[in-house]
């Protein structure tokens, strides 16, 4: 079959907003990633009318049209939580939670469906503990204990978030799951440097807030390291400002010992 070129263009339009969301993503410009979200939703809608009106072909397109329609809710979703409207995250979640209404017989549309239906319960659960819910803690680290890498970086900053917010104590949740948190290196292989860069800037945070200053100077000074060699300026000036506040109060012996310490 013969693919129009109109059709070659949408598809290549799908793809191309989803690199440009996680470009966004990347710079934590969230205002602009529900922006192209809301585009990609609106390019979905006009795939999926000409794949059940006019039988136009799916194979061109590099993910299930489903995913399309799931991605743009899940990304709405987690830019409302960054921007901490925590109720326009939640209807987000609930749109991408059940997509059964999309079913076309495929197994890879079931596959896509159930993909983010579990997504959508850890989402639920991660606003929980955002808002302060430590009545979800258990269940949070239960969640960890059965997930590892990415999942766990992500969750250790949604920790972090929410006892620096709240004001409770997550010392026994960082020793625990802190020896799961990899190098440098491995998350800006897997394009997970931003978030890597948040896990340790919120950790010196946390440092600080819980008067343990050295740590925290430490910590500040490895996120600028890390920072600089990820080339990101967003959380390099995050760290420059953090690591000035506590410089004021650090002893030379201090500032040496963190300036020593392994990056690696």
């Amino acid at each position: 079959m013969v693919v129009e070129p109109d059709i070659l263009v949408r598809a290549n339009h799908l793809d191309s907003l989803i690199k440009s969301i996680e470009v966004r993503c990347t710079h934590e410009d969230w205002e602009e990633v529900i922006t192209l979200s809301q585009d990609l939703l609106h390019a979905a809608e006009r795939v999926h009318f000409d794949i059940v009106h006019r039988n136009c072909p799916t194979n061109v397109y590099d993910k299930h049209i489903i995913y399309y329609f799931a991605y743009s809710h899940l990304m709405t979703s987690i830019s409302y939580q960054k921007l901490k409207q925590y109720s326009e995250s939640i209807k987000y979640i609930s749109l991408y939670s059940d997509l059964r209404w999309l079913r076309d017989g495929t197994k890879a549309g079931e596959a896509v469906i159930e993909e983010f239906k579990s997504f959508a319960a850890v989402h639920l659960l991660t606003l929980e503990i955002l808002r302060g819910n430590v009545s979800k803690l258990s269940e949070y680290e239960t969640y960890l204990e059965n997930h590892s890498g990415d999942a766990v970086l992500i969750g250790l900053s949604t920790l972090l978030e929410s006892a620096i917010e709240h004001g409770y104590c997550i010392d026994r949740q960082l020793l625990r799951f802190k020896q799961n948190i990899n190098s440098y290196n491995y998350y800006a292989e897997r394009k997970m440097a931003s978030h890597y860069l948040s896990y340790q800037y919120l950790l010196a945070q946390y440092e600080q807030l819980n008067d343990q200053h050295s740590e925290a100077l430490c910590t500040a000074v490895y996120t600028l390291w890390a920072a600089d060699r990820l080339n990101n300026d967003n959380y390099f000036k995050k760290a420059i400002h953090l690591f000035e506040s506590l410089r004021k109060n650090a002893s030379v012996s201090q500032l040496t010992a963190c300036f020593n310490q392994p990056f690696y």
